[in-house]
C-alpha cells in the first residue's frame, strides 16, 4: 500500500515537472519572433499540442509505468488549460463547451502528429500535416518540422528514468 501511494505521488510530481518544462519550451520566444507560429492564443495552443504530443508519444512507449504518467501529463496540461482561460475571463457556463473544442483538437493534431512522426514517415509528411493544421505556412512548415524531429530525437535518448522522474533534459534542444 505505501509503495502504491509512493508511485502515485512521485508520478504527480513528475506530471507537473513534464506541464513546467513543456509550458517553458511553449514560451521560448524563437519561433514566434521569427515568424514560424503566429504568436496568438491558437498559435500558442499549437505549439503546446505539438510540444505536449512528443512527450505523451515517447511516455507511451515506455510501457504501462509511461502509460500512467503520460495520463498524469494529459491531465495537468488541460487543468493548466483550463485555468487559464478562466483567467482571461472565458464566462464559465461556456467554459465547457470551449474546453471540449480545445480538447478536440487538441487530440486530432496530436493523432496526426503521432502518425506523421513514425519511423516510416518523412520530414516532408510532418510539414504537410503542420500546413493542413494551420500551425504554419508553406514556407516555415519545414522549419518547424525540423525543429520537432529534433525535439523528439532528443527525448527519446533521454534515459527511461529520467522521463519517470520528470527531468525532461531534451528541453534545452
Amino acid at each position: 500500500m505505501i509503495g502504491w501511494l509512493q508511485r502515485r505521488r512521485a508520478r504527480a510530481q513528475a506530471g507537473k515537472a513534464w506541464h513546467q518544462a513543456i509550458l517553458a519550451k511553449v514560451r521560448e520566444p524563437g519561433l514566434y519572433a521569427r515568424g514560424v507560429v503566429a504568436d496568438t492564443f491558437d498559435g500558442r495552443f499549437h505549439m503546446l499540442t505539438l510540444v505536449c504530443a512528443l512527450v505523451l508519444r515517447q511516455l507511451r512507449e515506455d510501457g504501462p509505468e509511461g502509460f500512467a504518467l503520460a495520463d498524469r501529463v494529459y491531465r495537468e496540461v488541460f487543468s493548466g488549460l483550463d485555468h487559464a482561460m478562466r483567467e482571461e475571463g472565458v464566462s464559465d457556463s461556456s467554459i465547457a463547451r470551449k474546453m471540449r473544442a480545445r480538447g478536440e483538437a487538441f487530440f486530432g493534431l496530436a493523432r496526426a502528429i503521432d502518425t506523421a512522426m513514425a519511423p516510416s514517415a518523412g520530414a516532408a509528411e510532418l510539414a504537410e500535416v503542420l500546413i493542413r493544421n494551420h500551425v504554419t505556412d508553406h514556407a516555415c512548415a519545414k522549419e518547424l518540422a525540423e525543429w520537432l524531429r529534433a525535439l523528439a530525437a532528443g527525448l527519446a535518448v533521454l534515459p527511461q528514468q529520467a522521463r519517470f522522474a520528470g527531468q525532461p533534459g531534451w528541453m534545452n534542444v
